[in-house]
């Protein structure tokens, strides 16, 4: 059932995606349990052979799951699953044959500065691709869309010498945005002194940051036009600087002072070739609907001739008519939509899933066993909220960090508390105070007689063993009280953030003491789930592609132009799981 990604995700293979793009509506149908399930009494939505399989498998097998590596001794139904998810869901590495991508020119220092590991992995590469279709199209303007920071759009801008206007909503972004390109500039003109380089080799930044108001505007279509139709003045040799404006108006109130003027200084046209215009329009994790809305303008404006859209936030995509997704009349058609849950999820990264370290991982499966404690909560105390399926945030996240740092255990499904180390010579350290004589720490050891740890029988117990037993018995206790303190903790900060008053403790004791036994079961379930997430990820970026395959063949069909259209894995997935980048080009 695998497909051949190279022709469903290319220049043609309509009719292969729509029926693909059916068979992944018909799968995620069939699971629907599993991913459109919220929070109470997740154990009993399961397939009882499968929950009965994996309730004792060590968390690092959980953990492979979601890359479709399952067991012979698992049941049929259960690695068919895992196979056929795997098989629809995209190939997300990319390929070393594309030199964009496997070998991008390096960023330089200055650039790279204020960049993590990340963000240089994915501005580098993105860059390179960027400037391809620049060439391609003759592009006499970029424009970066969600632009954060600027650091693509100064990288396009000084690296590659392109006129970049960067766009972004916050107007903090662009205050950041013009500082550090001041403080670049600075580098390039002291570049220019000293290697006494002409004026016309000066590579200046070309890119103007502007606070078009709010997120909900529909599109850009009236900024580009704005920009793109307004007449220039005459051209200059002259580099543009980074300029801004932000007085907070709505886009339609500003256009008419997006002309030639005030976008560009008083003598700098748009572009570099007179009146023809040529524009890219490019965005690093276009957030939500800020990814279909590109696509929509890139099919909108004739000027813009070239699309590359890396997307994220699919949680913060609208569904329905005219919103975010579905996008294409073949996924409409289908009839599936995703809903909060399945949009979430797909923000799920397989990949980062697997190499997720087991003790992160058990921490992770216990915030999720608090939060379905907390479910049972709001259904007994509050069930009209409980209906809403509210959001209470990441309230998990800073107690991982302290149980990391104190290094407290941990354990869900098939996970074990440490193994205790019992070499007699360092039997002081490992037993701690509960079997150490404090006036005398040698006596305890000696009064073992430095027997052997290998004396163990069959059959016999020696003291090592009580001890041993004891210690174990210790930490379960210390681990129950733990958990319940940890989820006490979580329940309270929950009802607080919810606005809702105090269950008394007495309460979550009881709610606790009857989640606490299914504890494993929450594990699996999460990673049954977690299979499903590179699915609906496939599915909401098929659907975005597809809708560009319609719109080309309408286009086609009516002797306008050809659009070619084309999703390509950009990034490593393990750097930046959201790696697939959507391409778009016209052609003659």
């Amino acid at each position: 059932m695998a497909s051949n990604w190279d022709s469903l995700t290319s220049v043609d293979g309509k009719e292969e995606l729509v029926s693909h793009l059916q068979r992944m509506a018909d799968f995620l149908k069939q699971h629907e349990v599993l991913w459109r399930a919220h929070l109470e009494r997740l154990w009993e939505k399961m397939d009882k052979e499968w929950s009965k399989s994996l309730e004792h498998v060590a968390v690092q097998e959980l953990l492979k799951l979601p890359l479709g590596i399952t067991h012979d001794g698992w049941p049929s139904s259960l690695r068919e699953f895992a196979s056929i998810a795997r098989s629809l869901s995209l190939f997300r590495k990319p390929k070393s044959s594309n030199h964009m991508v496997s070998k991008p020119p390096p960023i330089n220092r200055v650039l790279a500065q204020g960049m993590n590991s990340k963000k240089l992995h994915e501005v580098e590469i993105l860059g390179a691709v960027v400037a391809h279709f620049a060439e391609k199209v003759k592009a006499t303007d970029v424009i970066d869309v969600g632009a954060g920071q600027g650091y693509l759009a100064q990288v396009l801008s000084f690296q590659y010498e392109l006129p970049v206007i960067a766009i972004d909503c916050c107007s903090h972004h662009m205050d950041v945005t013009k500082k550090r390109a001041a403080q670049i500039q600075k580098h390039y003109k002291a570049r220019v002194q000293k290697d006494q380089w002409g004026q016309s080799a000066f590579p200046g930044p070309r890119t103007l940051t502007y606070h078009f108001g709010a997120v909900e505007t529909p599109t850009l279509l009236p900024l580009l036009n704005s920009i793109l139709l307004s007449e220039s003045a005459a051209a200059s040799n002259k580099p543009r600087n980074i300029s801004v404006l932000d007085d907070g108006n709505p886009l339609q109130d500003k256009s008419t002072c997006l002309d030639a003027t005030n976008c560009f200084g008083s003598s700098q046209p748009p572009g570099k070739h007179g009146d023809i215009r040529s524009v890219v329009v490019a965005g690093l994790h276009a957030c939500g609907d800020l990814s279909a809305n590109m696509l929509r303008n890139f099919l909108d404006c004739d000027e813009v001739n070239a699309v590359v859209c890396v997307g994220c936030c699919y949680n913060l995509l609208s569904e329905g008519h005219n919103c975010g997704f579905p996008l294409s009349e073949g996924v409409k058609n289908a009839g599936l939509l995703l809903d909060r849950s399945g949009r979430d999820l797909a923000c799920q990264s397989a990949e980062r899933w697997s190499s997720m370290r087991p003790e992160a991982a058990a921490q992770n499966f216990q915030v999720h066993t608090f939060r379905a404690a907390f479910q049972l909560v709001l259904q007994r105390y509050y069930p009209k909220v409980a209906a809403a399926n509210p959001c209470v945030g990441r309230l998990g996240k800073a107690r991982r960090r302290k149980q990391t740092c104190k290094g407290l255990p941990s354990t869900t499904s098939g996970s074990k508390l440490p193994e205790i180390s019992l070499q007699v010579e360092h039997l002081q350290l490992d037993i701690e105070s509960a079997t150490t004589d404090q006036s005398n720490p040698d006596k305890s050891v000696e009064s073992f007689g430095q027997r052997d740890t290998t004396e163990k029988v069959i059959g016999c117990i020696t003291e090592i063993d009580l001890i041993s037993q004891s210690r174990q018995s210790y930490l379960e206790k210390d681990y129950i009280k733990e958990s319940l303190l940890g989820f006490q903790e979580y329940a309270k900060t929950a009802l607080k953030r919810l606005r809702l008053p105090e269950v008394p403790e007495k309460e979550l004791v009881s709610i606790w003491e009857e989640i606490e036994p299914y504890m494993a079961l929450v594990g699996v379930f999460w990673s049954l789930r977690a299979v499903l997430a590179p699915v609906l990820e496939s599915y909401i970026l098929l659907d975005r592609l597809l809708f560009l395959k319609e719109q080309a063949l309408k286009a086609n069909n009516e002797d306008r132009e050809t659009i070619i259209s084309q999703l390509v894995p950009l990034f490593d997935p393990l750097v930046s799981p959201r790696n697939m980048a959507i391409v778009a080009m016209r052609c003659a």
